[in-house]
């Protein structure tokens, strides 16, 4: 494996060409999103440097990866037609996917400045997530094995960590302290939206679980922005007067 050398520069039309790899929901989201400028973003070009923070995947030949190999097989064998809808709906990166819990109005059209600051925090995210992809260079686990059968279209991308994973944890970060009373529903379905990742055939447990590290690297240093934090009040107090169910108020 090269050492790690991040590019000078991460710009959008760099992000935006690693993220049509990434996902194509990705792609289309971003592509009708307003053009990113610096001001608009959280975290510089190179703050985060994943690569160098997250332990590396296991060994190709390796007993853990043996394990993680079979962990798909497993979770391929198990998945049930509910399962698998799920991990096929999952497949949307989007803070509203975590709406259950949060009440009926917790939607994009009804919560513009909380769906803006996500947008921002999945665009920030982007960079750092792809150069570790990159780094690592991880094959999916359906080019390892044609016993792999995935049940959602998966970029040629590299698999370790998991995109997914790490916005999903992330959001959930955000959203516990959005909503404190609503944590252990919004880590369980971040767990679960992970999860999925395996279900559907297209990731290793341990590229979930690198995800989660990431998601908390990515969330300490958001949280240490003060133009972050203002925009994250701005957003809690709109999301908590329309999102809640009136008993949870």
């Amino acid at each position: 494996m090269q050492p790690f050398s991040p590019p000078r520069r991460l710009n959008k039309v760099w992000i935006m060409t690693r993220a049509q790899m990434f996902a194509p929901c990705l792609a289309v989201a971003m592509l009708a999103w307003p053009a990113a400028t610096e001001e608009a973003s959280y975290l510089s070009d190179s703050q985060i440097e994943l690569a160098s923070i997250l332990p590396p995947p296991p060994p190709p030949d390796s007993l853990a990866a043996q394990e993680d190999f079979a962990a798909v097989l497993a979770a391929q064998d198990a998945r049930t037609p509910e399962e698998s809808a799920l991990a096929i709906a999952d497949f949307d990166i989007s803070v509203f996917r975590f709406a259950s819990g949060l009440g009926k109005d917790f939607s994009k059209d009804k919560l513009p400045l909380t769906a803006a600051l996500f947008r921002q925090v999945l665009l920030d995210s982007l960079a750092p997530i792809v150069v570790a992809k990159e780094h690592f260079a991880r094959p999916r686990p359906p080019q390892h094995s044609a016993d792999v059968k995935p049940i959602l279209d998966f970029s040629s991308n590299d698999s370790y960590p998991s995109g997914h994973a790490t916005v999903a944890h992330l959001y959930a970060t955000l959203l516990a302290r959005m909503f404190p009373e609503k944590s252990h529903e919004l880590f369980a379905r971040a767990d679960q939206y992970a999860y999925n990742r395996v279900v559907a055939g297209v990731h290793y447990p341990s590229d979930v679980h690198a995800g989660q590290i990431a998601a908390a690297v990515i969330a300490s240093n958001l949280l240490r922005d003060s133009r972050f934090l203002a925009d994250l009040d701005r957003a809690t107090e709109e999301a908590r007067q329309f999102a809640l169910p009136f008993d949870a108020q």
